[in-house]
């Protein structure tokens, strides 16, 4: 007859056949070979989880990197999405992109002075389109005045408006 003994390590179990003569007679070398084979797989089973913790180590490791170029090529498309708009005189669209860049990283290189330049061109735009309404306006009044006869008033207003822009064709007219 014989016994069997099992050890079980890592959720694998092995099955030691023991000969029931060799342990009652205290003569235990025959296990020995087996005792070596588990020894052998302990260090297998120990050298892949070593392997497999490296591995999953390393795509951890790649999977930041890849992450971390993602942030910084779609930040780069911002920014250049920024300045063509810049360039455009679109400084909406490039305050736009900008605000996108900055929520991925409020300190990408070049950002400041992007948005620097973005909100001096829209307060430029701005400025400009506020001096053009002026001028329509004081453009509509000097007529009015010139026909009523109220012709100080229409001076004053081409005055004004020469002031606003001393090379407006209407306004240099209006002044002769």
């Amino acid at each position: 007859l014989h016994a069997f003994a099992f050890v079980r390590f890592r959720g694998v179990e092995v099955a030691l056949r023991v000969g029931r003569d060799a342990v009652l007679a205290g003569e235990l070398a025959g296990l020995a070979p087996a005792v070596a084979e588990v020894g052998q797989l302990r260090e297998r089973l120990a050298q892949l989880h070593d392997k497999r913790r490296r591995d999953a180590e390393e795509a951890i490791r790649l999977k930041a990197e890849a992450e971390k170029r993602a942030r910084a090529d779609e930040i780069a498309r911002h920014l250049e999405s920024a300045r063509k708009a810049i360039g455009r005189q679109r400084f909406d669209d490039a305050l736009e992109a900008l605000r996108q860049a900055s929520a991925l990283d409020p300190n990408a290189s070049g950002m400041a002075e992007l948005v620097a330049s973005a909100e001096a061109g829209k307060a430029a735009l701005e400025a400009e389109a506020k001096k053009r309404q002026e001028i329509d306006t004081q453009l509509n009044q000097a007529p009015q005045h010139l026909t009523k006869g109220h012709l100080t008033k229409a001076i004053v207003i081409t005055d004004v408006l020469l002031g606003l822009d001393p090379n407006h064709p209407a306004g240099k007219l209006l002044h002769e």
